[in-house]
């Protein structure tokens, strides 16, 4: 690191720069229907929605063949044991994993779900102390 890089906490406060802090010159409005609002508070730009949906469906769709081998893994006796094939095995996981998955994300689902109200609510209020 060369002399001229280094930063000297002694310098002199006039030759330091300034910082300027700006405003705009007007703050624009925007007029909008009720629709118009609705929509736009309503409108999801994440994917959780989808996500959850995903993840229902990976329980529904390996929930048959999950629960026939779990059941008979569990009704299998010294006998006569239960021989778990791979792709059985590999159902039960996806099933599992897919039903953390939903439970976690319709958490998040659930808390995310009201989020745009206080925003709708703060925008007809600021319309309605205009209009009034």
């Amino acid at each position: 690191m060369s002399e001229s890089s280094k930063f000297n906490l002694n310098t002199d406060p006039d030759s330091l720069p300034k910082i300027v802090t700006t405003h705009p010159e007007h703050i624009l409005r925007h007029s909008i229907s009720d629709e118009e609002l609705d929509t736009l508070c309503d409108t999801k730009t994440d994917l959780v929605l989808e996500i959850l949906l995903i993840a229902i469906g990976g329980v529904l769709g390996t929930l048959p063949t999950s629960i026939v081998s779990i059941i008979a893994y569990f009704k299998a006796s010294e006998e006569e044991p239960h021989n778990l094939a791979l792709i059985d095995f590999i159902q039960i996981i996806i099933f599992f994993s897919c039903v953390v998955v939903t439970f976690a994300i319709a958490l998040v689902f659930r808390k995310k779900r009201g989020k745009s109200s206080p925003l709708r609510e703060q925008i007809r209020g600021r319309t309605n102390k205009a209009a009034g």
